[in-house]
């Protein structure tokens, strides 16, 4: 029978204790106590639940299924995106908060440091209300980790989702089915692939919000020096279609290094299913040399 853990407190948790991570007293407490064991580990919240969470993709994946037989295509990536939207759409106010938080500090301290030079047309008013909202500014700042908290906890949320219905579908296909795909490349979806739901979703509002801050810090670069702030700005213009290169070589590499990755984890899952007929004839050197190979192809990207 299963054991059940301890539950989780970030269920009954407040909206203020959620923001401010105070749910997680108890545990520092108990670790700053004693050291922690596995019995302290909380168990794992009722939204995080993996059945909970296919029950949500699989909807959304039947909708793009219907789609596919309208004669439309079909995306997993859009199907994940829409069943997890509310989850990582609302982060995004929380870094776009953070974010102008970071630029408009400088520029609080700056029009700060200008009320004591001598001759400043800032009157006493103005300094204290950039002196106050240099404080609030401050206090914004915990947006940032509640934002990579949110985003991080919604990438774990997909990961499990996707983990979930490859696994549902694996042990659904037929005989037939099952012997068209490798074990490498299954193990590779569930084991590699995944995990690059954590940098991507992390970053993925990125992609709006830093032209964005871009062009703020280039307009006020540009109030206080003039000409010569474009040509720094220029830099980044020259070597942007440079990175743009390198990540298209770079997703393009990585597809094949996945393919070399799924013959090889073939490869070693058919040599341990018969590693008593590899010992008893003494192949031990021929197929420790293919999966050699197979590795050096890796190498050679």
């Amino acid at each position: 029978m299963k054991e059940e853990g301890k539950p989780c407190p970030y269920d009954k948790a407040n909206w203020l204790s959620r923001i401010s991570f105070w749910w997680l007293t108890p545990l520092f407490i108990s670790g700053f106590k004693r050291p922690l064991t596995s019995s302290d580990i909380y168990d794992v919240s009722r939204e995080d639940k993996s059945a909970q969470l296919e029950k949500i993709l699989e909807r959304t994946w039947k909708q793009e299924l219907r789609r596919y037989s309208d004669g439309q295509s079909t995306s997993l990536l859009r199907a994940i995106l829409w069943a997890f939207r509310l989850q990582w759409l609302f982060p995004a106010i929380l870094l776009f908060i953070s974010e102008s938080s970071k630029v408009l500090a400088p520029y609080l301290v700056g029009q700060l440091v200008g009320f004591f030079i001598p001759g400043s047309k800032v009157t006493t008013t103005t300094a204290y209300i950039y002196a106050v909202s240099l404080g609030l500014v401050g206090l914004t700042q915990m947006c940032n980790p509640l934002y990579f908290f949110i985003m991080q906890r919604t990438a774990l949320k997909m990961k499990t989702a996707v983990g979930s219905l490859i696994y549902r579908k694996v042990l659904s296909l037929s005989s037939q089915s099952f012997y068209q795909t490798t074990s490498g490349q299954i193990v590779n979806l569930l084991s590699t692939d995944v995990e690059k739901f954590h940098p991507a979703v992390e970053n993925i509002h990125y992609l709006w919000l830093s032209p964005l801050v871009m062009i703020t810090c280039i307009y006020l670069i540009y109030q206080q020096c003039g000409l010569a702030s474009l040509f720094g700005f220029s830099v980044i213009v020259i070597f942007m279609p440079l990175q743009m290169i390198n990540a298209k070589l770079f997703g393009h590499l990585r597809s094949k290094i996945g393919q070399c990755s799924d013959q090889r984890v073939h490869m070693m899952t058919e040599i341990i299913s018969g590693i008593k007929v590899i010992k008893m004839y003494c192949w031990e050197q021929p197929f420790s040399s293919l999966i050699n190979s197979l590795r050096g192809q890796v190498t050679t990207f």
